[in-house]
């Protein structure tokens, strides 16, 4: 602790420098009974010498010393001691010499000789006006330190919601990753089923084109023949001719060419599609854009076609307005969750209807199923953490935790509406964006 900080706790202590030592004692007498500890100087080296060694709330300086001008000595006793108070007394009186010694860094200035019912109330004004100096500084290194620590603080939090950001992000995507992972069957027989079809059309085309070289060999060699004979050769060869092109199926070939490449543009395009929409689905990096919501929907679908098939009716009713303002994988992660969710809740047949609308400045997005449905007492847990009432296999519980999460992340809400047996509708709500403009995918 300083010197000054000691001083405001203790008795105030006074040094009088004058080397007329009877107006030192009678000072120190007028101020000792008031409480004040006093000490003097009869020079200005000593006073410099007793301030170094002492704190003094205030001193009272003579403008005429031994070895120096008392406002010469208002410098060095401010540098030792910033907040002291530092009176100047004098029986030269004039404006000039009061203007200078408060511009040198006086606190007051009394002219002699001296009256006591002047002095102390200059004193103690003085020593009051210090006292404010000291704690309006005390009062600014607390609001130093306190900004100095606020910022710390800040920065650890800043620190720490960034590993929360990066922590959640993992979690998405790792949420996202297991939720591949159980679409990895259903996405390898929705290629598979292309797939297939392209190689055994392949195949054939293969095989027409053995047959259709062999038919054009053999016109060659007709045609060879026909060049060497006599101007009825045609007539004669024409029969052969037309059984090798029966024999080739030259009609049938050039017939089915066209159905085989379009039925192999088709599952080429299939699978496209799925490897596409897997891709956009999978990729972590991406700025906020324009989101097609009914884009989304409609990719979703696509990567959940081998859950669908037959047993699940899609029935969609998109307002082509509905676009918001996001990260388009993040809402497809959403829609995912909440689309894997229905078809797990519907056993046998059912239907799933897709909903978009705008208005009020909002897009709405609805998602229905006739599955079994969600128990009213479970209906306040869905949205928590690691809760499921799933078999281990079918996920972690995180995915409806994450799925608000996005959502409230686009400044949307989502709620939830369910009865036992009847099916189960979600319903989620973005600001709207009006000026869309197509996604383009990589």
């Amino acid at each position: 602790m300083t010197e000054a900080a000691q001083g405001i706790k203790r008795k105030e202590s006074i040094l009088i420098v004058d080397d007329d030592e009877s107006a030192c004692k009678s000072l120190s007498l007028v101020f000792g009974k008031k409480g004040y500890q006093v000490e003097s100087a009869a020079t200005g080296r000593e006073a410099i010498e007793k301030a170094r060694a002492k704190f003094f709330n205030a001193a009272l300086l003579d403008i005429r010393l031994p070895d120096m001008e008392g406002i010469e000595l208002l410098a060095p006793l401010r540098e030792v001691h910033p907040d002291m108070a530092l009176i100047v007394l004098t029986g030269y009186a004039s404006l000039r010499t009061a203007v200078r010694a408060l511009n040198d860094g006086a606190s007051a200035y009394i002219t002699k000789p001296l009256n006591i019912d002047e002095v102390l109330p200059v004193l103690g004004g003085a020593l009051e006006k210090q006292r404010l100096i000291r704690e309006k500084q005390h009062a600014e290194e607390m609001r130093t330190e306190l900004i100095q620590r606020l910022k710390e603080k800040n920065n650890e939090l800043q620190h720490l919601l960034q590993e929360l950001r990066d922590a959640q992000a993992q979690l998405i995507q790792s949420a996202k990753m297991a939720s591949l992972g159980q679409l990895v069957v259903s996405i390898a027989h929705e290629i598979n089923n292309p797939v297939s079809f392209v190689c055994s059309n392949v195949s054939r085309l293969q095989e027409y084109s053995v047959r259709l070289k062999s038919f054009y060999e053999n016109c060659k060699v007709l045609f060879e023949k026909m060049g060497k004979g006599n101007s009825s050769q045609p007539q004669r060869l024409l029969p052969a001719l037309e059984s090798m092109e029966e024999e080739s199926e030259v009609e049938f070939i050039i017939n089915d060419l066209n159905a085989l490449a379009a039925e192999t543009k088709e599952g080429a395009e299939r699978v496209r599609k799925v490897v596409k929409s897997l891709r956009n689905f999978a990729r972590t990096q991406e700025e906020r854009q324009a989101v097609d919501i009914n884009d989304c929907l409609q990719s979703t679908i696509l990567l959940l076609h081998n859950q669908i098939q037959d047993r699940i009716e899609i029935v969609s009713s998109f307002d082509h307005r509905a676009h918001i303002q996001g990260y388009p994988n993040q809402i497809k992660e959403v829609f995912l969750n909440l689309l894997t969710n229905a078809c797990q809740a519907i056993q046998d047949k059912g239907k799933i209807t897709l909903e978009t609308a705008v208005g009020a400045g909002r897009v709405l997005v609805r998602i229905s199923d006739t599955g079994k449905g969600i128990p009213e007492e479970n209906l306040n847990k869905i949205f928590d953490p690691f809760y499921t009432t799933k078999q281990e296999d079918q996920g972690a519980g995180i995915g409806l935790s994450i799925v608000r999460s996005i959502v409230e992340g686009h400044r949307g809400k989502i709620s939830v509406k369910s009865q036992l047996g009847q099916g189960t509708i979600f319903t989620l709500t973005f600001p709207h964006k009006t000026t869309p403009h197509p996604e383009v995918y990589e």
